[in-house]
């Protein structure tokens, strides 16, 4: 089960990042972060985003609310060329996972 609205466009899911990696902070909790088994996935290109607890966010970079505003500013800015912003999510995956 995942809330949102995730892309569905699979020449997006190189550009995927995750904003909250298994945790949460909202109203609820006082909007202090606590564990959960879901993560929250931001695409940059459409822009869209969900939460889900599938296993591919282990496989995402983690990126801050800035950074992901600096990806999807980058993104439209090189419409069409998205070569450039897909190799820098790659590199910052690699890096989250090295």
């Amino acid at each position: 089960m995942s809330g949102g609205d995730a892309c569905r466009n699979r020449e997006h899911s190189d550009h995927w990042v995750v904003t909250q990696y298994r945790c949460n902070h909202s109203a609820f909790s006082g909007y202090h972060r606590t564990y959960s088994d879901y993560s929250e996935v931001w695409c940059p290109v459409c822009p869209r985003a969900w939460r889900t607890k599938a296993s591919y966010v282990n496989t995402l970079p983690v990126v801050s609310y800035e950074e992901l505003e600096r990806l999807r500013k980058q993104h439209e800015t090189t419409k069409g060329e998205r070569g450039d912003v897909r190799d820098e999510t790659k590199a910052k995956r690699s890096d989250d996972h090295a």
